[in-house]
């Protein structure tokens, strides 16, 4: 008699805990690569504290075949070479034989298979994120992180672009603000989650102030003494009042920013603080001064940025033999010290890069290569250059076939061969030997795909300020400039 009560008792148990697991599944929302998925309702939900999704959903999207056993409670799966095996109820899965654990048990409710969102990032090598407080799943085909050393001159800035979050270290001198701007946005960038700022003066004022007036900057830290942080304030207006986080001296700081992403901050001075950026197996060290105290926070860095503001510094190239990396990446700001300086001169420079040749590294310049663009998934890495920065859409005609550019940069670009393209994708070429001066501004022609340049029609004329709407191509395809 007993056992018959206790049965009921624990049916309702089980059901109240299912209905517990999926309370407020409805308001659980899924984007897919940016995008919200509508059309797969009720396949999200909390299990025991997890956010979870349906493995349906999840293997239609990254492309993965299985097969479910009801009476083993097996799963089978193959993606691409990769086999994959696991069992309802078990915290592991298995990967061509190699067991991997998850955050919480696969199960079968209502119909569905559901697993654990970390079953993403490890088993499809994906990106997931869960947004508590907006209750938004988002899910990426791949959990790369790129690194954008962008070309302003004798400026430094460095954009973080990791999907979603977007971060951004420092934003060059007097005036490159503008330049910082237009290759965000270039980007795609909306918003800025983090400002790190670390050689704040009057020089870089200008510059942040033009990029705090085009995003919404949601946290801000600040290399510097609280005193300087509140001058920091006061001199702009649009600081985020609560969001500026002083670095208190010699305190470390290390941000995970999910998915096997981790952004360290060590403070070996006010002035000058060591920034990491490591992705799994690969390191990268943006910032910071190669001396015998602070190597060995890098030695085994893949990735430098070299740092070089002294003759000291100079010398200290000799620790790059210790640190052994496979590329050096060297910004415009160093060449100008190098050339500007009475301390330095070029047989100086030639020493460096004999040093660099003679380590055999790979070495990236941005005086040389434009904007320095490095994208990796933790476990390889890849580097591309684009030339282009500082370029500006002032008019896009193309009822007579013209573009004007502004070009805000200190360099000269020949933009000949470059492509424009309209909002009904209809291509058309910049012509041969387009160059723009630093500074300038230039009206050029263009020539419809497929066209001459004698058969473009007769001029008409149109208001200054009419404009058409187009994006400006260099000619491996990156996005140099857009108007909308």
């Amino acid at each position: 008699m007993k056992c018959k009560v206790m049965l009921p008792i624990i049916m309702i148990i089980i059901l109240i805990t299912v209905l517990q697991t999926f309370a407020g599944e409805g308001d659980i929302r899924i984007r897919f690569e940016g995008h919200q998925i509508n059309d797969m309702p009720n396949q999200a939900a909390i299990i025991n504290n997890v956010p979870s999704l349906s493995l349906e959903l999840v293997a239609d999207k990254f492309g993965m075949s299985y097969e479910y056993n009801s009476e083993e409670r097996n799963i089978q799966g193959k993606i691409g070479d990769s086999n994959i095996r696991f069992k309802l109820g078990s915290k592991f899965v298995y990967i061509n034989e190699e067991r991997i654990p998850l955050e919480s048990s696969p199960m079968r409710i209502n119909g569905y298979i559901m697993i654990p969102i970390d079953f993403i990032r490890k088993v499809f090598k994906g990106k997931v994120t869960w947004d508590e407080e907006e209750r938004i799943i988002n899910i990426y085909r791949d959990n790369n992180i790129e690194v954008h050393f962008i070309d302003v001159g004798e400026g430094e800035s460095i954009l973080i672009d990791y999907k979603d979050y977007h971060i951004l270290i420092n934003s060059g001198g007097e005036e490159d603000g503008i330049i910082v701007r237009n290759y965000l946005k270039n980007q795609g960038v909306k918003d800025i989650q983090l400002y790190i700022s670390t050689n704040y003066n009057l020089h870089e004022k200008s510059g942040l102030k033009d990029v705090m007036e085009s995003f919404n900057i949601y946290k801000f830290l600040y290399s510097g003494d609280k005193k300087e942080a509140d001058e920091l304030r006061g001199n702009l207006s649009l600081m985020p009042s609560n969001n500026v986080v002083v670095f208190l001296t010699y305190k470390d700081m290390k941000m995970d920013l999910s998915n096997g992403v981790h952004l360290k901050l060590m403070k070996n001075s006010l002035d000058n603080p060591t920034i990491i950026l490591q992705h799994t197996n690969i390191e990268l060290l943006l910032k910071g001064t190669l001396d015998n105290r602070s190597y060995k926070d890098f030695k085994d860095t893949e990735i430098i940025k070299l740092n070089i503001s002294s003759v000291e510094d100079l010398t200290n190239l000799e620790i790059l033999e210790n640190i052994n990396p496979k590329v050096v990446i060297i910004d415009a700001s160093y060449n100008s010290f190098i050339e500007d300086s009475e301390e330095l001169d070029e047989s100086t420079s030639y020493a460096v890069y004999e040093k660099l040749k003679e380590l055999e590294v790979e070495v990236y310049d941005t005086k040389a290569d434009g904007s320095i663009v490095l994208k990796t998934d933790g476990e390889k890495y890849e580097l591309d250059t684009r030339e282009f920065s500082g370029i500006v859409i002032r008019q896009l005609d193309l009822i007579n076939h013209r573009i004007t550019l502004q070009n805000h940069s200190k360099k000269n670009f020949d933009l000949g061969g470059c492509i424009v393209e309209d909002k009904e994708n209809n291509v058309y070429y910049i012509e041969k030997n387009s160059i723009v001066k630093a500074g300038h501004q230039n009206i050029f022609d263009l020539i419809k795909e497929g066209q001459e340049k004698d058969v473009q029609g007769d001029f008409v004329i149109r208001d200054n300020f009419v404009t058409d709407k187009g994006t400006l191509y260099d000619t491996k395809g990156n996005v140099i400039a857009e108007i909308k």
